[in-house]
């Protein structure tokens, strides 16, 4: 098998985002070495999670410990930060852990982030608080905004004098939440229970506004199914009336009448966490 034509340089949420990956045939097999041939094993997990079948993404985990490069790492952890259930995450903290400073670390953080459990903010503090002095690095406090903000605008790093009275913010915030809604067993997207209605009236509301953060299509895309690509043109420059037009359809039609507040969805399919 030609594992090479399911490969592809990295998930671009200002183009085809999932929908720009290969897809395999409906009657495709699982891989017989997902070792040997990893981009199929990628592809057949997500055409399976796209179906509502996540027992496949399970053979991703250990694909990340062998060493095949950082597009495939980042490719896995989107997918898995976006359709794993609840099972899948323990092992994720643990390469988080394992890798810490590592690139395959953060690839692991944004996926424990995008699941946007509250419970999971104490480990990304701790986190970030290990890694903030490494150079180069993606944002855990831009992932932990995602979690615990309104508007994705939690005060950043840089305004505070030190990186413990950073982190002591975060917490602060993390207990607000914890004790609004009685547990830390929820997942949250910008500060409230995880919505799909909400990302689609997000994305009408900030397609008003100069700056579109990509982060909202590829969370609706994610959970809808619904192929965002219009929201871009060829060359990644944002169009807000095909954004919000796709978004207003999806309110406005009996597709979106399943989605529950409070559940997360990958392609339509509700995840247990």
């Amino acid at each position: 098998m030609d594992d090479s034509k399911y490969e592809f340089d990295y998930l671009d949420f200002q183009r085809r985002g999932y929908f720009g990956a290969t897809s395999v045939p409906p009657d495709a097999p699982p891989p017989r070495n997902w070792k040997r041939t990893p981009w199929y094993g990628w592809a057949f997990a997500f055409a399976r999670a796209k179906k509502g079948d996540f027992g496949a993404l399970p053979h991703l985990l250990p694909l990340l410990e062998e060493d095949l490069g950082g597009t495939f790492e980042q490719a896995a952890c989107i997918l898995l930060g976006d359709a794993g259930p609840s099972d899948i995450f323990a092992s994720l903290k643990e390469t988080l852990k394992r890798h810490e400073g590592y690139d395959l670390s953060f690839y692991a953080a944004e996926a424990i982030a995008s699941r946007g459990k509250l419970g999971d903010v104490p480990l990304l503090v701790a986190f970030h608080r290990a890694t903030h002095n490494l150079p180069d690095i993606p944002s855990v406090p831009e992932m932990l905004s995602d979690i615990l903000h309104p508007e994705g605008l939690l005060p950043l790093p840089d305004e505070f004098e030190s990186v413990d009275d950073y982190c002591r913010m975060v917490e602060r915030r993390w207990k607000e939440l914890a004790e609004r809604f009685g547990t830390t067993d929820v997942c949250l997207w910008l500060g409230e229970p995880t919505s799909t209605r909400r990302m689609a009236k997000s994305i009408v509301a900030k397609a008003r506004e100069p700056y579109f953060p990509f982060s909202y299509r590829r969370k609706f895309e994610a959970s809808t199914g619904i192929d965002c690509s219009a929201f871009y043109k060829a060359d990644r420059s944002f169009q807000p009336l095909s954004a919000s037009a796709i978004a207003e359809d999806f309110l406005a039609s009996p597709r979106s009448a399943p989605f529950l507040d409070g559940t997360r969805y990958f392609f339509g399919n509700p995840l247990s966490d």
